[in-house]
Parts: C-alpha cells; sequence; structure tokens
C-alpha cells in the first residue's frame, strides 16, 4: 500500500507529461534514441543505481537530447578524469534534477490528478533513502531480524538467510494482510445495500455463502488464509468471491470510460 500505490501513482503521472510533451511537439520520432552507444549511455544508470553505484558518465556530445535536457539542471557534474570526454554525473543529483523537472514541467497534472503528496513522497525517497525508499527499509527490517545494526556486523551468508527468513515470514504475512485487508473493503461494497436492491450479485452470493455475510466470512477465514491452512471448499469460496470482486471492478471501469 506504500510503495506500490505510490509506483503506479508515478507512473501515470510520468506517462501523462509523457503524451503532453508530445502534444506541445517537444519530443518526436526523432528524439528516440537509435544508437546502440546511447543505449547504453542510457541503461546504464539503472544497472548502476540498482547495485549502489553513486555514479555514472555521459559522454559530452551524446546524442540522448532528452538526457540532455536533464543534465543541464543536474548539480555538480564535472569532467571525468578518468575517461576523456566523458562528464561524471552523482546519481542522487541526476534524480533531483528529474524531480524538479516533473515539479516544473507536469505542475498542472499534478494539480489536476492531486499528485502533490506523491512526488512529496517521491522527494523524500530521494533525499533520505535508508529512512523512506524501499530497500531501505527492507534492510532495515532484515538488519532488525539479525539484531545487528549494519549489513557489514554479518557475513553474505548471515545477511541473505536473514533475508530469506523475512521475506518469507514477516513480509509475506504483511503482503498477506494488505490483502485481505483490501479484499474485505471490496467485499463490503460487492455486499452492500446498494448492491443487493440492483440484483445482480444476489443469486452468486447465495450460492457462495449460502446467505453468509461476505465480510464476515472473509474475516472467519483470515486466519486460516495467513496460516495457509485452507481446505479445498473454504480456497474454492474464497476464488469465487474474487471473482466476483474483479467482475465488479471491470463494471466499474467500464462504466467510467463510457
Amino acid at each position: 500500500m506504500d510503495d506500490i500505490a505510490q509506483a503506479v501513482n508515478l507512473q501515470l503521472l510520468i506517462t501523462a507529461l509523457a503524451y503532453k510533451y508530445i502534444f506541445q511537439r517537444q519530443v518526436s520520432h526523432a528524439h528516440i534514441p537509435d544508437d546502440p552507444t546511447v543505449e547504453s549511455e542510457r541503461r546504464q544508470i539503472f544497472f548502476g543505481a540498482a547495485i549502489g553505484i553513486p555514479t555514472f558518465f555521459v559522454h559530452k556530445s551524446t546524442g540522448n537530447q532528452f538526457m540532455e535536457k536533464i543534465l543541464r539542471r543536474t548539480h555538480n557534474i564535472r569532467k571525468s578524469r578518468r575517461y576523456a570526454g566523458f562528464f561524471r554525473v552523482h546519481n542522487i543529483e541526476y534524480l533531483r534534477a528529474l524531480l524538479r523537472i516533473i515539479r516544473e514541467d507536469a505542475k498542472d497534472l499534478v494539480k489536476m490528478m492531486h499528485l502533490e503528496e506523491t512526488l512529496n513522497d517521491l522527494e523524500r525517497r530521494i533525499n533520505e533513502p535508508e529512512e523512506f525508499s524501499a530497500a531501505g527499509r527492507l534492510t532495515r527490517k532484515i538488519l532488525d531480524s539479525a539484531s545487528a545494526k549494519h549489513s557489514t556486523q554479518l557475513t553474505a551468508d548471515e545477511f541473505n538467510l536473514a533475508a530469506e527468513k523475512y521475506y518469507r515470514e514477516v513480509l509475506k504475512k504483511k503482503h498477506m494482510q494488505e490483502g485481505l485487508d483490501l479484499f474485505a473493503c471490496a467485499l463490503k461494497k460487492l455486499n452492500s445495500w446498494t448492491n443487493w436492491r440492483g440484483g445482480l450479485y444476489n443469486k452468486a452470493l447465495l450460492k457462495i455463502l449460502n446467505g453468509r455475510n461476505a465480510v464476515d466470512f472473509l474475516a472467519e477465514s483470515e486466519k486460516a488464509v495467513l496460516d495457509e491452512k485452507l481446505s479445498s471448499k473454504l480456497l474454492e469460496q474464497l476464488i469465487h468471491l474474487m471473482l466476483l470482486v474483479f467482475y465488479q471492478l471491470n463494471q466499474q471501469c467500464n462504466r467510467c470510460n463510457s
């Protein structure tokens, strides 16, 4: 709920901003990099950041015009002492430049889509990654489970075993609980008086639950779900309820798009 929701919001915002650039004729097919060197230059940023490399290098005469736009807004760029003809760029400053561009170029979209908090959340993740980023919070939880304050206090095997234990037990249960909470909210709408009056789901719910309230049924089944001790009958009932929820959401989306 904390990470994926904001990630989806950000993806929607960036997609809308891309369309805005296209409609304003700021970008076209001619701006799409079509050169192996430029493609590698773009990809290295993601790969390097993923393994914790703090800087990357961009050729002074790069053919990526969009990257040039970002680099003009990036602080603390200098000529590389190691690679002639290249700029040395700090990942953190590049991210801050990207955020500045989004805040400025997508100001109207942010307001229209009510995504101010999404950008504030993104800024916290960039500037204080150990506390707010997904990787930082996961690492802290893993270290807590191993009673360590820093990853260097553990061997690679000890850290990997602690991570596996946290993922398989604590994090898995947390995600399952979040899923059940969302499922309960969806069932509350499905089982509402408005839907009963409409009559669309009555027959299906009656067949699945024999007249029981869907939300109460899920609450009673929650422990068996979390403990992974579902009977085949209970599992079948929950799957049928999920299908009903998906159908209702699909109908809702169709009404919104029509």
